[in-house]
This record gives C-alpha cells, structure tokens and sequence, in this order.
C-alpha cells in the first residue's frame, strides 16, 4: 500500500501529458469561440438597435419637412420620393444623422413620402435600397425556381420577375393574423399579394362624361369602370374609393399599412354584352397588361394574372386547372366592361354584372420587400416577418 502510494507521488510530480495539455487547450479554444460569439452577437445588436433609432430620427425629421413643404407634395394623394441629402440640405438633419451606424457609411435609400386617408396626412418611411429586395431574394432561395409542377416560376415577358402556379405552392404569408398568398416578386424589388380570403361587396360603377367620346358602355352615362381618366370618365368605381380611401385602407393594421407601396393596377376594357364573351379566347385574356394602367395602392388581380398561375387549362367558362388563386368562392378581378369578369366558385373565368352583391373583393396590394422572412410558405408553416 505504501509503495502504490509512492508511485503515484511520484508520477503527480513529473506534470501534465500530453492529452492532459491538449485537452485543457481544446476547453481554452471553446471558451475563446464561445466568448467571441457572445461579444460579437452583442456588438450587432447594439449596432442594430442603434440603427432602429437612426431610423427613427431620419423619419421624425421627414415628417418635419412635410409640414414645411407640402406645397411638393402630389394633390392627387400618390406616393412622393425624398432623397436623405435634400433633407440635409433644407436643414432637417446633420450630415452625421445619415450615416449608418452598422457600417460607418451614408445610408443608401430614400424617405418614401404616402397618403395615409386614416388621418388624411403624408406619413414618412425610410427605403433601405440596400434591402428593398431582401424578402424576394429569401423567397427565391426558399422556394427554388421550377419549369414544370407546382411552384415559383420565372417570368418570360419580365425579366427579374417571379410568379406562383399551381393548386397549392408555397407562397402563403401572414401578416399580423391575416392569411395572404404572395402572386409575384416583381423586378423592383416588391411583392403582389392577394388575401387568401375576402368579402362581399359590389364592383359598382363609375360616371362616364358623355361628351367625351364612348368607354365602349354605349350611351350610358354609368360605366362599370375601375378608375376615372383623363377623357372619357370622370369618376372612379366605388369599389376602388371604398378600398383605397373610405372603408378598407383605414381598417388595415399599422404593419400592412407601413409596408404598402403604391402599384401600377392593369386593366382593360371589354365588350361583355350579349354573347360576345362567349368569344374569348385564350389569347384576349392574356392581352391584358399591355395599354391601360391606374396607380394605387390597393387593387384587385386581373384575369391574365389568373391564367399564369394555372397548371393546365384556362379560360372563360373553363375550370383554370390546378389553380391556388381558386377558393371556392366568387371573385372580381381588376377589368371593366358591360359586364365583369369574375373567377367564380367552380375555378373558371365568368362574368357578372357591376352591382353585383354576393361577389367576393379579395384585396391585392404590393408591398415593399424591405424585411427579413421567416417560415416555409406552406399554410401551417407561412412566411412570416421577422
């Protein structure tokens, strides 16, 4: 007993072996990572929510400006550009006020100037352009593009634009407990989407100046038009009004109404009397997109945007096959003419009259794609906004 004692004196004496030593280096170098990460992690959200206060101060002073120079600012309620340095320049902010505290640089955007009917006020948002197509670019990494099946495709006639098709692809997104389903990515950066459910409301009419030559509604003096013009009609639908203005703009939660951006809205206008439209054909309802265009901010899908997403057949008084844009119920889309044309419960193209009530408005808007995303796309898992 006293020599095993000995021994092992003796062997404590001579140091630590080499495992001993490389394993206390292997515990120092996980420290040395853990350490690290956790000084970092810090660094960047003491930069981040230094930004976030950035922001806040860029936006107070834009709505500053507002007050002094509204006589800039568009009568018709649209959408108003404002660049950082012409902030500085009217004396609004310091030159360090736009220098972004993530990266020690200018900050590359603009000050987005909207209408808010809410308050019948200009508000003011800063556009990161370095991030206005970062929810795009994750979409696309998270939904790879196809060429055939359900999912995201290219667009042929756009460049950079991007698409959904087929009876259920992943593109669902929630926004503050409403279900959306996204329609496209466009070039700029934007996302179309449309609500995955609706409500009642008529297509209704807008008032036609005879003396301005024919909106293709014979000599009536009512249309069911989407949006007045600058020759033949003076008004828009009501429909439009309700959802841009009176009714639904106001009811929209503050994260939707935050990230809305005004869109260029196509439509056209088609002879629907009698049993013309039994002659549509494929190629007249891809023919929108091409002449007419209103800017706003809420609109509703038009019939070539149906078409596209469907994997199959489509057409008027054709079931558009293997279609997600189909939710069983009766719905306007975005044209005008004697009659309107619908998607109606059984997944074909139709046509309704104007004052029509037990037709369904899905409200579609495009949104800014400066965020981050979270989620799969899919109805249980949807994409979220971080």
């Amino acid at each position: 007993m006293i020599y095993y004692k000995i021994i092992l004196g003796d062997n404590m004496k001579k140091g630590f072996t080499l495992i001993e030593l490389i394993a206390v280096i292997v515990i120092l170098g996980i420290i040395a990572i853990i350490a690290t990460a956790s000084v970092t992690g810090l660094f960047r959200s003491s930069t981040t929510s230094l930004y976030g206060t950035q922001v806040e101060i860029i936006e107070s002073a834009a709505q500053k400006w507002i007050v002094a120079n509204s006589g800039y600012l568009p009568t018709d309620g649209s959408d108003y550009e404002l660049s950082l340095e012409k902030i500085v320049a009217d004396g609004f902010l310091d030159d360090k006020d736009i220098i972004d505290p993530r990266d020690k640089k200018i900050i590359n955007g603009y000050i987005l100037i909207y209408f808010d009917s809410t308050t019948n006020q200009y508000k003011a948002r800063l556009i990161d352009t370095e991030k206005i197509d970062l929810a795009k670019k994750e979409i696309v990494k998270l939904s790879p593009v196809v060429t055939s099946g359900t999912g995201l495709y290219a667009d042929e006639e756009e460049s950079g634009k991007y698409y959904f098709k087929g009876a259920n692809p992943n593109n669902y997104l929630l926004i503050s407990d409403e279900l959306w389903r996204i329609v496209s990515l466009e070039t700029s950066g934007n996302i179309k989407i449309i609500k995955q459910t609706g409500f009642e409301g008529k297509f209704d009419y807008g008032i036609r100046n005879k003396t301005n030559g024919n909106t293709g509604c014979g000599n009536a003096t009512v249309c069911p038009v989407w949006a007045k013009n600058d020759t033949t009609v003076v008004s828009n639908s009501s429909l439009m009004d309700s959802l841009n203005t009176y009714d639904y703009y106001p009811s929209l939660n503050s994260k939707l109404k935050k990230l809305l951006v005004s869109g260029k809205w196509c439509y056209k206008h088609l002879n629907l009397s009698g049993n013309v439209a039994l002659d549509l054909s494929e190629d007249d309802l891809m023919s929108f997109c091409e002449t007419e265009f209103v800017k706003s901010k809420i609109g509703l899908i038009n019939v070539k945007e149906i078409m596209k997403s469907s994997i199959g057949t489509c057409g008027y008084l054709k079931k558009c096959q293997n279609n997600y844009l189909s939710n069983g119920t009766d719905f306007w889309t975005l044209n005008y003419g004697n009659d309107v044309l619908i998607m109606n419960s059984n997944g074909m193209i139709d046509t309704k009259v104007a004052n029509s009530s037990d037709v369904m408005v899905r409200p579609a808007v495009y949104i800014s794609g400066n965020f981050e995303i979270e989620g799969k796309g899919t109805e249980e898992e949807p994409f979220q906004i971080k």
